[in-house]
């Protein structure tokens, strides 16, 4: 069950967010927010598995944040204009605001997942079945949204092969970097 609602939480919903969060403020911002996802496992690491807090977890966390706050801070952005630029150089105000907020949704996401891996694992969990239950929770989670949105039906079943080759590497890579996270969270 924890491996399930793990699924759903980290792709469903922390995937959705990080796409949406790509699409408005581009990668390498994006990037830079959606890493605070460590800094909330390593809260919910102390609160939950009281974990101690050292002087190197303490750089981590401040560097981590560092970075969110140069972003939101130092950034360079048009006084108007549309929801997402295309080439993400300068995008406005409100357009980076939204981006930040659903990249911190998805730290959210991203972050809590882990602490359910690791209590799913403590419970006797094995890391390829976890992960393998993960994967197909959160397909079943999305797949309704996926079919019965026409548009999205429709590109998913569309015959452009390069784009369908390049998720499916994408796929397989990131599979396999969450099996290797399992493994590495069960040690």
């Amino acid at each position: 069950v924890l491996f399930a609602i793990q699924g759903i939480v980290h792709f469903s919903f922390g995937r959705t967010w990080a796409y949406k969060c790509f699409q408005l403020i581009g990668a390498v911002r994006a990037q830079v927010v959606t890493s605070l996802n460590v800094v909330v496992s390593i809260v919910l690491a102390l609160i939950i598995f009281r974990e101690k807090m050292t002087p190197l977890v303490i750089l981590g966390i401040a560097l981590c944040m560092g970075g969110v706050f140069l972003l939101s801070a130092k950034e360079s952005v048009r006084k108007e204009g549309p929801e997402a630029a295309p080439d993400h150089k300068k995008i406005d105000r409100r357009t980076l605001t939204k981006g930040v907020f659903f990249g911190l949704g998805t730290a959210l996401f991203w972050g809590a997942s882990t602490i359910l891996v690791k209590l799913a694992l403590n419970q006797g969990g094995t890391p390829l079945l976890g992960n393998f239950i993960a994967y197909a929770a959160a397909t079943l989670a999305i797949s309704p949204a996926v079919f019965s949105n026409a548009p999205a039906k429709k590109e998913l079943v569309s015959k452009r092969g390069r784009l369908f080759l390049l998720a499916l590497f994408s796929g397989i890579t990131t599979s396999l970097a969450h099996a290797f996270r399992y493994f590495a969270l069960d040690y």
